[in-house]
């Protein structure tokens, strides 16, 4: 197996992030690897309801997904593995499970803080050999900050922000 590499995108728009996983989901680019969070805001649900894209219809995609109570933000949608540390430690937020992944301090807040302004985030880990197109396709969903970094390493390549 080659290179871990993992790729962050930051969407302003819940329903670009999910179709950016529909088409990462269907070039099989990260298999069970793909991981995404929302804060649930009431602005949030309304939308959801009425555009009907919940975490749950997703479940072939993600797994674990659905709520989980966060002390920084209150209710958090999120599926993956990225969802599964989180339900394991719920306590100790996004900021320590971003860091699980091998993103520094300084990184995880940042990512963490965009989540807390109600951004939906995407994270993936896939093959070094398919990491530029899975980033490829976060861009053309419209993600800003996209980011990549090989988990080995402990560091981003290629910051974007």
């Amino acid at each position: 197996m080659g290179t871990r590499i993992a790729v962050i995108g930051v969407f302003t728009s819940y329903p670009q992030s999910i179709k950016s996983l529909e088409k990462i989901d269907a070039k099989r680019l990260a298999n069970s690897e793909i991981s995404v969070v929302k804060t649930l805001s009431d602005r949030f649900r309304a939308e959801m309801a009425q555009e009907l894209f919940p975490l749950e219809e997703l479940e072939g995609v993600l797994v674990s997904a659905g709520t989980i109570e966060l002390p920084d933000f209150g209710k958090t949608a999120a599926g993956g593995p990225l969802a599964q540390i989180l339900q394991k430690q719920p306590e100790h937020g996004i900021t320590r499970a971003l860091m699980h992944y091998g993103l520094s301090e300084t990184e995880a807040n940042f990512f963490s803080k965009k989540v807390g302004e109600g951004k939906t985030l995407v994270l993936c880990e896939t093959n070094n050999e398919k990491a530029n197109q899975l980033a490829n396709i976060l861009e053309e969903a419209g993600a800003q900050h996209v980011e990549k970094w090989n988990k080995n390493l402990d560091k981003p390549m290629y910051p974007n922000h």
